[in-house]
């Protein structure tokens, strides 16, 4: 009894470590604590307790983690961003109830071509350096790399016709 008791308190003091660190995913905190050698009935045992108490909530770390992702150089569009949460453990459907939000909090296609144009245009200025300068090939480039980051086809080429209307002024 004494041993199981230290055994769950360890168990409850890793993930909170975990945690404290960042927010994850209920799956994602159980693969990981299952990794550290605690028993799947303990480490389950402590996932219900940690979510009736709102400690963890999929949904919350879905919405945490989308709004980090689509700010600054790490923006993702929304494929991506459902394969990555779909890569932490997160639902589907609690994935995509989260990139509803976001569209629910402003015009969709919008916030996500913003996030691109930012992303295009920082690449842009790298892609230009290179000498000899090809914009046939920059242009390839900048597609391919908006497309790895998850952002649609019809997106990636708003972005690349912005770049390139903002090039050819003076």
């Amino acid at each position: 009894m004494a041993r199981a008791a230290r055994t769950e308190e360890a168990c409850r003091e890793c993930a909170l470590r975990l945690l404290a660190q960042r927010a994850h995913a209920v799956a994602e905190l159980r693969r990981k604590l299952v990794a550290r050698g605690f028993g799947a009935t303990v480490v389950q045992a402590l996932l219900r307790d940690f979510e009736r108490t709102g400690l963890l909530d999929d949904s919350q770390f879905a919405a945490l983690f989308i709004e980090e992702r689509m700010r600054g150089s790490g923006a993702m569009g929304h494929a991506r961003l459902r394969s990555e949460l779909r890569r932490r453990g997160v639902d589907p459907e609690v994935a995509r109830a989260a990139i509803d939000q976001l569209r629910g909090d402003g015009d969709d296609e919008d916030t996500e071509f913003a996030s691109a144009l930012e992303l295009g245009r920082k690449k842009w200025r790298l892609l230009a350096m290179r000498k000899p300068f090809d914009p046939l090939r920059a242009g390839n480039a900048l597609l391919r790399f908006l497309a790895g980051r998850g952002f649609s086809g019809d997106t990636c080429r708003r972005v690349l016709d912005a770049v390139n209307r903002a090039a050819e002024e003076p």
